[in-house]
């Protein structure tokens, strides 16, 4: 296996370290004459700075080649503003980019204010150009991408030193690609930050280093179409940036070659906005291990077949579609959507909670179109006051609300029978078909055990009508010598039933005992009298 390698699609349009091509964007002209600046960079040896003394909308761009962006890309652009209380507020603008074909023809996109940006520092900004919501147009823009410029709008004049930062400018998907791995080097977020945090060769701005964590925007590859990657991660903190002015899937994590393998323990991510909130897909189906840790306000998720996801949280997130993954012990927290989990294989969905926000369905069963019986092995939290749940015995057609735990399509002249294991919540169901939906008590074995104090003994095991009384009793289960000391009979519980234990031995005196087979394992010591005639 090769070792890890952590590399970019973004492409440098302009690394910041002439005064060739500086314009100032129309409306944004108040700044003095910038100068090349070898003490504040960010990003190599120098970068753009300015002053401004006014309290006038000032800027610094650039102009250059044309760029080509897809519907996903974004230009990248990295910003620091000195004195970030002297700015307007992020609702009057206080921090624009701006992105055209020339100075006096471009959209721009608030980023910031005083109020959004109190500690200042340097900040990397993606915006697509050609996402409209947030847009305002400056001029006539064509559309075509060849100036790129960061405005300040400011409430006060900074009286002295340079105040307006600008550096490096790149644009592409933003793509993090991690390939590679190996023993004791394996693939991780702590070999992306520091390629990405270099600031010679890096500075991508896409999987940053901060305290208690990652600062993450832009896809993540965990592997590409002809290389496989073996990641493996824990104890991991991930904030997904609030990235305001790009499409919704800017953020996402994709996993490529079905030989990659991807080990997450505690790995946590966290997004931050609303309009690109992270998704995940399985795009080939690699082995995914993820135990533990959580997704909070996050976008879709996709997985598959090779896929192990256990004791999870999934907080505020959109639709989860299962394709055969397996899921064991997790939480689903108040979907974002109108359903948490869309699945094909309930077997493989065990023992999770689904905790609803007061409205929408848990899960979406989808189409069934054969009789069939399924086993609902999950608990349902309706916190909301939502009418999660259900009862035994629930037949229904098409019928049920669009806040039922279960929706599903059960297709006419067809039946789906739910079993409920013991222990899960019994849920009820929103049936859009012509079909029908029972729910019933599922099947789970218990054992009632003996323990004698002897050996070679005849035993047997009766239920009865009443406890106390073999009148009517029915034997379910016997052995005429016993071949070891301790006997356990294994039931089907349906309900708690009456039953009576016989032993006999020569040298004792027979004993008969009354228990009830219950909803659960029992172990039992019967304490035998010697015969007094032996």
């Amino acid at each position: 296996m090769a070792i890890p390698s952590y590399t970019t699609d973004l492409t440098i349009w302009n690394a910041v370290t002439a005064e060739t091509g500086f314009l100032e964007l129309s409306g944004y002209t108040a700044g003095s004459k910038e100068s090349i600046d070898p003490d504040l960079a960010i990003y190599g040896a120098v970068c753009l700075s300015a002053s401004n003394r006014s309290s006038a909308p000032c800027s610094l761009g650039y102009s250059g080649s044309s760029m080509t962006l897809g519907t996903d890309d974004a230009v990248f652009v990295w910003q620091k503003f000195f004195a970030p209380n002297s700015l307007d507020t992020e609702s009057n603008g206080g921090i624009i980019v701006g992105v055209g074909n020339t100075s006096s023809a471009y959209y721009k996109w608030t980023f910031d204010g005083s109020d959004t940006y109190a500690y200042g520092g340097w900040k990397n900004y993606a915006v697509s150009p050609t996402k409209t919501t947030g847009r305002t147009a400056v001029g006539s823009p064509s559309g075509t991408w060849t100036v790129v410029g960061v405005g300040w709008d400011m409430i006060n004049g900074i009286s002295k030193g340079n105040a307006l930062t600008l550096d490096i400018i790149r644009y592409g998907r933003g793509t993090s690609i991690f390939t590679g791995g190996q023993a004791a080097n394996y693939a991780n977020f702590a070999g992306y930050a520091t390629v990405n945090d270099n600031s010679t060769t890096g500075r991508f701005g896409l999987i940053q280093e901060i305290s208690g964590g990652y600062l993450y925007k832009g896809l993540i590859s965990l592997g590409v179409t002809a290389t496989l990657v073996d990641f493996r991660d824990s104890n991991v903190n991930v904030t997904i940036d609030d990235t305001k002015h790009v499409s919704a899937a800017f953020n996402t994590i994709e996993i490529h070659n079905a030989s990659s393998n991807i080990e997450w323990t505690t790995v946590s991510f966290i997004s931050l906005g609303s309009v690109s909130r992270g998704n995940l897909e399985m795009v080939d189906n690699a082995t995914f291990d993820d135990v533990g840790g959580s997704f909070t306000n996050m976008g879709t998720f996709i997985y598959q077949s090779n896929a192990t996801i256990t004791g999870k949280t999934f907080r505020v997130c959109d639709l989860i579609t299962q394709d055969g993954a397996t899921f064991s012990k997790c939480f689903i927290e108040k979907p974002f959507g109108s359903v948490g989990m869309l699945i094909d294989d309930l077997s493989l969905v065990t023992e999770c909670t689904f905790i609803s926000d007061g409205t929408g369905h848990a899960v979406d069963l989808g189409n069934i179109t054969s009789t069939q019986s399924l086993t609902w092995d999950n608990l349902l939290d309706d916190g909301a006051g939502t009418e999660w749940t259900g009862s035994v015995g629930t037949t229904v057609g098409v019928a049920g609300t669009a806040n039922d735990a279960i929706l599903v399509n059960v297709s006419t002249s067809q039946t789906l029978t739910i079993s409920v294991s013991d222990g899960a919540t019994i849920p009820t169901v929103q049936n859009t078909g012509g079909g029908t939906v029972t729910i019933v008590a599922g099947e789970r074995t218990f054992a009632f055990t003996l323990n004698p104090s002897i050996t070679g003994y005849e035993w047997r095991i009766y239920t009865v009508t009443a406890l106390g009384s073999l009148d009517g009793s029915t034997e379910i289960d016997g052995e005429e010598i016993a071949s070891v000391d301790n006997q356990s009979y294994i039931y089907i519980h349906t309900s708690d039933t009456p039953a009576a234990v016989q032993i006999i031995d020569d040298d004792y005196v027979e004993s008969i005992t009354y228990y009830t087979l219950v909803n659960g394992d029992q172990s039992v010591t019967i304490n035998l009298s010697p015969e007094d005639n032996v």
